[in-house]
């Protein structure tokens, strides 16, 4: 008659409590091993506080805005909570909440101003007009507001309604001229118009002050 290998007593009792291999110790998360609290797993929840944030600031970027710093806030808050430092954790996750904002505010009007104007070029290019020009401002507003000059790309959105009028054609009888700006005089660089609040040239991005203008 073979052995039996049941277990009895203290044995089958100590088996039944660690339960089969590879299970949860009691009193850990069955997801991440973490030790719950109150049947709670804080980690398991921080981590989903994490990955809304994370939602948030990838709506803001998927809208042609740029979140280099909450990205990077947003790493170190992935750090606290390996480190199980929840605390810290939450305060990067709402600094990188308020810089996806305070870049949305910044950036968002130029944003849609550019997007418009982008439109616009490509319909007076279906129309067969020369729209080199026009192309060039938009790429350099583009390149500003890449590099987060947004004091660069917003002189250029102000011009570049006047790009537009200027390849739509003469204004239509009637109607009320535009107001001419005050020019401070010609980009030393490029000898284009320039206004006196323009500390770089939009034109050949030559930096700018009231002494070194023509």
């Amino acid at each position: 008659m073979p052995p039996d290998h049941r277990k009895t007593g203290k044995g089958a009792s100590r088996a039944e409590a660690d339960g089969p291999p590879g299970a949860p110790a009691a009193g850990r998360c069955p997801v991440c091993s973490w030790e719950l609290a109150d049947r709670r797993c804080g980690h398991c929840e921080a981590s989903a506080r994490v990955q809304e944030a994370h939602l948030a600031v990838s709506d803001v970027q998927s809208r042609g805005i740029r979140v280099e710093k909450s990205a990077s806030l947003l790493q170190r808050a992935r750090e606290l909570l390996e480190e199980n430092d929840i605390p810290a954790m939450d305060d990067y996750l709402q600094m990188a909440l308020e810089a996806a904002s305070e870049a949305e505010t910044l950036q968002g009007p130029l944003r849609k101003a550019l997007d418009k104007a982008a439109g616009a070029q490509k319909a007076l290019k279906a129309s067969g007009k020369d729209t080199r020009r026009l192309e060039q401002a938009l790429s350099r507003a583009e390149r500003f507001l890449d590099e987060g000059e947004l004091e660069g790309a917003r002189l250029l959105v102000r011009r570049i309604p006047a790009f537009i009028r200027e390849h739509q054609g003469p204004p239509v009888p009637g109607a009320r001229a535009p107001a001419i700006p005050r020019y401070l005089s010609t980009c030393p660089g490029c000898s284009r118009n320039i206004m006196r609040a323009w500390k770089k040239c939009p034109f050949c991005l030559k930096p700018l002050d009231a002494a070194g203008a023509a």
